[in-house]
């Protein structure tokens, strides 16, 4: 059998415990453990599979040395790993723009793990995307990576440096003194964004039933009358 080794276009990533391995052409996210992020290690295209199983075999169970061959072939079926002499043309990588759609998308379904590694993908590709560097501080700093979204943040706000919102979460992100308020155009960027999903945000996602509840207390107290006159008190 053809020396084995991961596939070209998988994005790997170490977590806590072993890696994470995304295909994004076939948006599919691999968790390894640790002893599956030393076989994809060793799959480098250099090695038999005799070879794989004589480094790996003494770390496995006794008895249990069957279960690289398993993996091997779970790999290779699935698009993590293939064959050293097999056909790789049909694993055309995504162009950078296609993996800056992927991001975004992975984003906003909260597939955090997956949109991180194409995020650094996408930068090592077009380094001059800047809305891509913004996506990687913003995923980075989901995922707890302070420092990593400290410096994706830092060069999009070197090319933005008009972007007040950025320019108030480097504070945070430097540890500096807080100042006293947000400057104003922090907050004028905040809610211009905030804008434009508002109302999903505020029916969807925060509940808001405001307008329902008012309705309910003026029916408990008129009931169904109509034709009355009503004097709005509000303040301007």
């Amino acid at each position: 059998m053809p020396n084995p080794r991961l596939s070209p276009v998988i994005l790997l990533s170490p977590v806590e415990k072993g890696y994470v391995a995304y295909n994004p052409v076939l948006d599919r996210l691999h968790h390894l453990n640790p002893t599956a992020a030393l076989l994809a290690e060793l799959c480098d295209g250099s090695r038999s599979i005799e070879e794989i199983r004589h480094l790996a075999g003494p770390l496995l169970p006794q008895g249990k040395t069957g279960e690289i061959d398993r993996w091997i072939d779970e790999g290779i079926r699935t698009g993590l790993l293939l064959q050293d002499g097999s056909e790789s043309a049909g694993v055309q990588e995504l162009s950078a723009a296609e993996l800056s759609a992927r991001t975004k998308r992975l984003k906003e379904n909260g597939e955090v793990q997956a949109a991180h590694l194409c995020a650094k993908r996408t930068i090592e590709m077009k380094p001059d995307d800047w809305s891509a560097w913004y996506d990687l501080g913003e995923i980075a700093q989901c995922l707890g990576r302070r420092a990593e979204a400290r410096a994706a943040y830092q060069k999009y706000f070197d090319a933005n440096p008009d972007d007040g919102e950025i320019e108030h979460l480097l504070i945070a992100l430097r540890d500096d003194a807080p100042p006293p308020r947000a400057s104003d155009r922090a907050i004028q960027k905040i809610y211009k964004n905030f804008a434009a999903s508002y109302e999903s945000r505020m029916l969807e996602d925060l509940k808001y039933a405001g307008p329902e509840r008012m309705l309910d207390a003026i029916r408990g107290a008129v009931g169904d009358r109509d034709g009355l006159s009503i004097l709005d008190l509000g303040r301007r």
